[in-house]
């Protein structure tokens, strides 16, 4: 958090932006990524071949965590400018930067 807006930092090793989708849903940032189907088959030889090895084993458990699909919401807080959300992927990091709202003043009357 910074004093004028919110950075929400997100790690999507692998993804590029034409596989992540966010939008907005009520006062919460939905994000999904899918990953492609090369890396997918990449997978699926990592683990065929992990039944041989322990190390190749130990590697494709460790690839697995990253080569899945994703789909999960970040709250938002209520002083967010809605309008401002702003997505950078850059390197595999997904940062989406949401304005704050400025304080309102409220006269008091006489």
């Amino acid at each position: 958090e910074y004093e004028e807006y919110y950075l929400v930092q997100i790690p999507l090793p692998g993804f590029s932006k034409e596989d992540v989708e966010i939008s907005l849903i009520s006062d919460n940032i939905n994000i999904k990524a899918k990953k492609p189907e090369a890396y997918k088959e990449t997978d699926k030889r990592v683990n065929k071949e992990a039944s041989r090895s322990p190390e190749v084993f130990f590697m494709g458990n460790f690839l697995n965590m990253w080569n899945k699909d994703i789909d999960f919401d970040v709250s938002l807080p209520s002083d967010v400018n809605l309008g401002s959300i702003t997505p950078k992927l850059t390197h595999g990091l997904l940062k989406i930067k949401v304005d704050k709202k400025p304080p309102k003043n409220i006269d008091i009357d006489e």
